[in-house]
């Protein structure tokens, strides 16, 4: 299969987390950057967000787009579950316009970049929506971006043992905030061997505030061979820790 087949074919991938503050949002940028690598020009779409436009002005400016080529359309301004930010700001969406609008998102755009929100089964409806139905529904592979340090064994593999439940497809693993300590080696590896699931990259610990430069850098150096051997279906490289 070659690149503009499979780009086609596969559509876009899905930013999934273990848990809030993981670092969803940084990878997607990163996500974006390494795809400009490979000659890919992303659409970013976060369906809804808590906690004012953080996020998507986070993508818009490290991943160098603008309004054209990324959206968010539902903003909470209160930091909780998007359930309860809906209730407490009155402000009600539909499972289905939800569905819609990223369903759209998906045809108009040759490869989309969806970010969700929170955990895996973060409630969007009091009623029982919650973000796993949303990769289901549109049935994009996930990319779960987890932590690397103490618990991420515990978090990351009961999240991936409730999507397998689930049948949604898993398509690798982003660690992310990477010390370089030996335990975080061992959570990494041992995740790798338990999950079965390829590592797309392992994102350092930054220390300072980035820059444009060094996002699209650690793009091009930590995942973007990795993200074209995903869309190519071929084996992807181990990450050299």
């Amino acid at each position: 299969m070659n690149l503009k087949e499979s780009r086609h074919n596969m559509g876009g991938f899905f930013i999934a987390g273990t848990d809030t503050d993981v670092g969803k949002t940084f990878v997607s940028a990163l996500m974006v950057q390494a795809l400009k690598h490979i000659d890919i020009e992303p659409y970013y779409y976060k369906p809804l967000a808590s906690g004012g436009t953080g996020d998507i002005d986070f993508v818009r400016t490290y991943g160098e787009l603008d309004n054209t080529s990324s959206d968010c359309p539902i903003i909470f301004e209160t930091p909780c579950s998007p359930h309860l930010a809906s209730e407490m700001e009155e402000r009600p969406f539909e499972k289905k316009e939800v569905f819609a609008a990223c369903h759209k998102v998906i045809q108009n755009h040759s490869f989309s970049v969806i970010e969700g929100a929170g955990g895996t089964i973060v409630p969007l409806h009091r009623s029982g929506f919650d973000l796993h139905d949303l990769m289901l529904e549109l049935n994009l592979p996930v990319i779960l971006v987890t932590k690397t340090g103490v618990g991420t064994i515990n978090h990351t593999l009961l999240t991936l043992e409730f999507m397998n439940q689930k049948g949604i497809n898993v398509a690798g693993i982003v660690f992310n905030g990477y010390e370089a300590g030996p335990f975080e080696k061992d959570n990494i590896r041992l995740i790798e061997c338990r999950s079965a699931l390829p590592v797309v990259g392992v994102i350092p610990k930054l220390t300072e505030e980035p820059t444009i430069e060094k996002m699209s850098s650690l793009a091009g150096q930590l995942l973007a061979d990795n993200i074209k051997r995903l869309i190519n279906n071929q084996k992807l490289l181990k990450p050299d820790l």
